[in-house]
This record gives C-alpha cells, sequence and structure tokens, in this order.
C-alpha cells in the first residue's frame, strides 16, 4: 500500500516529511522485528523509547508514528534524516487498530492453527508445523522459541506477541505464501487479548495444570 494512503487512513495529528508515495510492504511495534518498507510504530516501554535508538533501524523504516507527547523529539529525527516520514497521533494503540483495518487485508482468509494449554505448547505447535511442511503444506510458526516461515526466523521474545505484532507477522506468512500459521496462545494473551480480530481454523488444548487454576 503505498503510504500517503494509509496514513489517510489512521487519522495523523501531523505529517512531518514529503515521501508520501513510498510503498508500505510491513508493519511493526517491535524494533526487532522488521522488514523493508515497513510502517513503524513507535511504542514506549518502562525503559525504553524506540526514538532513541532509531538510528540502528531505520534503513527499514520508510514511516515513523509516534504519539504527540514526543514531538520534540521526532522533530530533532525529522532534521536528521529528511528522506523519512514521521506521523503524530494522539493515542498510539488506537492507531494500531486503524492500522490493521487498512493493511492486514485477507487475513481473515489465513488458515491459523492455536494451540494453548499449561505445558506442551511448544512441542504440538512444532509438530503440527513440521507435519505439514512435510506434507507439502507451507506453514509458518510462532511461538516461546521462535517466529519462523521459509527461511526467516526472529528469536522470540514472547509467546505470544501484541495484537499488532502478531497480526503483522501472520500477514507477513499469509503473503508470502504459506497456508497455515501454527501458533502458541498464551493464557496471558488470551485475557490480554492478543487474538482479538483472528479467527482460528482450529484450536487446541494441551491440558490445564495446578499453574493456571
Amino acid at each position: 500500500m503505498i503510504l500517503k494512503q494509509l496514513l489517510n487512513n489512521i487519522g495523523c495529528k501531523e505529517i512531518i516529511g514529503r515521501n508520501l508515495n513510498r510503498k508500505i510492504d510491513f508493519a511493526s511495534s517491535d524494533s526487532r522485528i522488521l522488514f523493508n518498507n515497513s510502517i513503524f510504530l513507535a511504542r514506549k516501554g518502562c525503559n525504553f523509547n524506540p526514538l532513541d535508538s532509531f538510528s540502528s533501524f531505520k534503513d527499514k523504516v520508510n514511516c515513523l508514528v509516534s504519539e504527540t507527547a514526543d514531538r520534540e523529539k521526532v522533530l530533532k529525527l525529522s532534521s536528521k534524516y529528511p528522506d523519512k516520514v514521521f506521523a503524530l497521533v494522539d493515542d498510539l494503540k488506537k492507531t494500531g487498530e486503524r492500522l490493521s483495518w487498512s493493511l492486514f487485508k485477507g487475513l481473515d482468509s489465513f488458515k491459523i492453527i492455536g494451540i494453548t494449554g499449561t505445558n506442551g505448547k511448544t512441542t504440538v505447535s512444532a509438530l503440527v508445523s513440521h507435519i505439514l511442511n512435510y506434507c507439502g503444506i507451507p506453514s509458518g510458526l510462532t511461538g516461546t522459541v521462535n517466529y519462523k516461515w521459509e527461511s526467516i526466523s526472529f528469536s522470540s521474545f514472547m509467546t505470544t506477541p501484541d495484537n499488532f505484532l502478531f497480526k503483522s507477522l501472520l500477514y507477513k506468512m499469509y503473503k508470502d505464501g504459506m497456508k497455515y500459521a501454527v501458533s502458541e496462545i498464551s493464557s496471558h494473551s488470551l485475557v490480554q487479548g492478543r487474538l482479538s480480530g483472528l479467527k482460528l481454523e482450529r484450536a487446541v488444548f494441551t491440558n490445564l495444570s495446578h499453574d493456571h487454576l
């Protein structure tokens, strides 16, 4: 999708930069998982602001979206990197929801196998993904160990990523020709709504032990 169209859909307070006809192929809310031509949501952590390390991942980002509270930092970055586009919004979470409606079209037809339970999620998901691939059915895998499909692999930092990043990964798999995604689904992710807006083709429940009672 063209950046200009995408920014029109999400309702920005301010857009800084002129390269609005650039292509967007991927969206991320985590600087550790990026592909070329990405739009990046600069979500802050308790002790981390991705704006402070933008130089380390700027080459893959066509547009950075940040909240208006960080306007001064964004202005400094825009003067340093005039070829990039920066967008300011009031609420990054709501912006991610709007962005997903515009960018992840077709994801509702992607077949997702979700595997949950106290124990066994990693083993079962690895086996299911291996069986599918062995049978000639291309599948990706997300879970505790890594997120991977074909020759692409990222070390996992969370069993089930936040809703926006999870959709981004699944959509990338879908666009890369995968027929299935096999995903470990943690109990925390279910409580926190990280599967919101996603439809499962199959749901697998391994067990329930004292840890989750």
